[in-house]
């Protein structure tokens, strides 16, 4: 149960530098071994409560790297997502057709949206089909404006919506959302810094 939900993790946080579970998991042992001499003096001291904490901290340490690796990905994608919707409907209503638009602007922007887009467009041109494609994209990525954005595109691609009027709409929504978490974000610290 330990490996799907770290390699979960892995995948959210984009594989940086080519970590995988193997990894994450040898970093988790180089500081059990850093530990190890502060736990035994701390037992024999008779402090089993600091050993156990010098324990769990040596766990967490790697771990919560990889998770703040991953919350960051995610929050940068949140960000990027209505500016790249934006530049795509710029170039779907130039003439050029939206998945075209999306691989130039995904190539020219950037970051992990711009990986993430990349391989969508990657898996939709070996033979999976869009709705697939975009699905596991909402999967791999787990934001809520990626969520928002596939299940908003692939409603008017089946309802033949026209797609700019979409795709601006989405970007609309999306900064909006963006906005609303952000205040809610907000109200949440204030009472920690009052405390």
């Amino acid at each position: 149960p330990v490996a799907p939900w770290l390699q979960r993790q892995v995948d959210l946080a984009g594989r940086p530098d080519g970590l995988d579970v193997d990894t994450v998991l040898a970093r988790v042992l180089m500081w059990l071994i850093i530990v190890t001499p502060l736990v035994v003096l701390e037992i024999t001291q008779g402090q089993p409560a600091i050993a156990a904490l010098a324990v769990v901290a040596a766990i967490f340490v790697p771990l919560g790297s990889l998770i703040g690796k991953a919350r960051s990905r995610r929050d940068r994608i949140d960000q990027d997502l209505p500016d790249l919707m934006d530049v795509v409907a710029v170039t779907v209503s130039a003439g050029i057709g939206f998945r075209q638009a999306l691989g130039i602007v995904a190539q020219r922007f950037g970051g992990p949206l711009s990986e993430e887009m990349q391989t969508t467009l990657y898996q939709i041109d070996n033979g999976a089909s869009v709705r697939s494609a975009f699905t596991s994209l909402r999967t791999r990525v787990d934001s809520e404006s990626v969520t928002e954005f596939v299940s908003a595109y692939l409603q008017a691609e089946e309802l033949g919506a026209p797609l700019v009027q979409t795709l601006n709409q989405i970007a609309d929504d999306l900064r909006r959302a963006g906005a609303q978490r952000r205040r809610q974000q907000a109200a949440k610290v204030a009472p920690r810094v009052t405390l």
